[in-house]
């Protein structure tokens, strides 16, 4: 007599309880690593956009500039960077905006979208000083 080929059910329910196990623990992982990636971009975005900033002051004095905002006013949408971060590439998940500004201030926030928009540090800022806040403590 034959012996039988194949698994039997038991290890075939073994295996499909160890791969959903495993799933389990991994998924959120890399959903994390994904929401991590997506937030350093935006960071390393907000620090070239400070940059910008000091370039702009170093040029012109006052960081106000006339910017994109309603009636004309020093806040909105940035002239003189990128609106969105990532900087490269077509998937964009945060806004980039000029929070505040005065002659001789200003704040920087990266305000997250699409699949950011869950993302437990929120919206990002920098200011001239360098100061760096978020809605979690861990995030900068």
């Amino acid at each position: 007599m034959r012996q039988p080929k194949g698994f039997t059910l038991t290890e075939l329910l073994i295996s499909v309880a160890i791969i959903g196990i495993i799933s389990s623990i991994a998924i959120p992982m890399y959903s994390e690593q994904i929401a991590k990636t997506s937030r350093k971009d935006a960071q390393g975005a907000l620090l070239q956009f400070q940059n910008a900033m000091e370039r702009y002051y170093a040029e012109q004095s006052p960081y106000t500039y006339r910017g994109a905002g309603a009636s004309g006013d020093d806040t909105g949408s940035p002239g003189i960077f990128s609106t969105e971060a990532p900087l490269h590439g077509t998937d964009k998940y945060y806004d980039l905006k000029i929070t505040a500004a005065s002659s001789t201030t200003y704040t920087l926030s990266a305000v997250p979208k699409n699949r950011q928009d869950d993302d437990r540090c929120g919206t990002l800022t920098v200011n001239n000083t360098g100061e760096k806040t978020s809605d979690d403590t861990n995030c900068w």
